[in-house]
């Protein structure tokens, strides 16, 4: 026999998944669309979109670079595959200010009102000299050095203070833009070479903004969608 409404306990009803509304986000936010307008009674939840179960997305922020430098560092990624390793050439490219990890569509709606109030001036960088990651032994990740860090890391500190229940995974923040990935090495001594004759030239870039993104996994790797742009306050 079924159970009368009331008997739900209040356990199960705070499990129940909470309804998020347009008015509730910023404005031009791309969560709009797949949010009511308004909320919807018991009585007419017959519609399929009286209730939005809310899905869950990764998250990450960061800093976007012009074409230019985009074009630049796929080609210098590019000059890295050859015979010595098997070496995959980053599509996407970005400066991570922190990454936040699998997040509801509710958190990323309350993410954007908290970075929109992170205020810092316009800076200028630099590309710098190339540098890898690794196990101490075999070299992973191929990336660029962004300088000066400073703007960066305060720019990054003020982002952590918005998202202090996310902690966190590199303290000590070091500014780069990974342009290729090292799935095998073959010839060691080689790609090692290869890489120390790799130089990168000095390129400029102004930083006027952040963006919040998420990641979506795809057949072909993971893709960046743009949720918010956050422009500097001089």
């Amino acid at each position: 026999m079924a159970l009368p409404k009331s008997s739900a306990t209040p356990a199960a009803r705070r499990r129940q998944p909470k309804r998020l509304l347009q008015k509730n986000l910023p404005r031009n936010s791309p969560l709009k669309s797949r949010l009511p307008t308004r909320k919807t009674s018991a009585k007419s939840s017959n519609s399929k979109n009286s209730f939005l179960f809310l899905s869950f997305m990764r998250l990450f922020v960061a800093v976007d670079f012009p074409d230019s430098l985009k074009k630049y560092l796929s080609e210098v990624g590019t000059s890295l595959k050859n015979d010595a390793a098997d070496v995959a050439v980053a599509r996407e490219h970005h400066l991570t200010l922190k990454f936040l990890g699998e997040q509801s569509e509710n958190y990323a709606a309350e993410l954007e009102r908290r970075l929109s109030r992170v205020s810092f001036k316009p800076f200028e960088a630099r590309l710098t000299k190339i540098g890898t990651f690794g196990d101490g032994k075999t070299v992973r990740v191929v990336w660029g050095g962004i300088e000066p860090v400073a703007p960066f890391a305060a720019l990054a500190k003020e982002i952590d203070k918005a998202t202090p229940e996310v902690k966190d995974t590199y303290p000590e923040y070091t500014p780069h833009i990974t342009f290729a990935r090292v799935k095998h090495i073959i010839a060691k001594e080689a790609f090692n070479e290869l890489l120390k004759r790799t130089k990168l030239e000095e390129k400029s870039f102004a930083v006027r903004e952040f963006k919040l993104y998420r990641s979506v996994a795809g057949q072909e790797g993971h893709r960046y969608q743009v949720l918010a742009t956050f422009p500097a306050k001089a």
